[in-house]
């Protein structure tokens, strides 16, 4: 059975480039949840990375911060990692104050 083109044309690049931002991204995540004293999953480590790159990459472009260093370029992409930290911070101070007793 041969290979479809479309499988033949894959280029994973873009995929590696994807995962090892979601990956520095969730240790930026994990960094602002020891600093904050949680522990919470790896599946939100991921979320709270993500979004807090997000976010810190629109906080840090508000105040003309984006300049600043650590900036990592991954496959065409970058990863500003003060402003990640930063808004990862900020979304895990968001879900402490979010979640309730019982489940602590």
């Amino acid at each position: 059975m041969p290979i479809p083109s479309q499988l033949a044309t894959l280029d994973v690049a873009p995929l590696v480039a994807a995962l090892v931002h979601a990956a520095l991204a969730a240790l930026l995540a994990c960094l602002a949840g020891l600093l904050l004293r949680m522990r919470p999953p790896v599946l939100s480590l991921i979320g709270a990375g993500l979004l807090g790159s997000a976010l810190g990459t629109w906080v840090g472009g508000t105040v003309g911060g984006l300049d600043w260093p650590f900036t990592v370029a991954i496959g065409g992409a970058s990863l500003h990692a003060t402003w990640t930290f930063v808004g990862a911070l900020a979304t895990l101070f968001v879900a402490r104050l979010v979640r309730t007793r019982r489940w602590r």
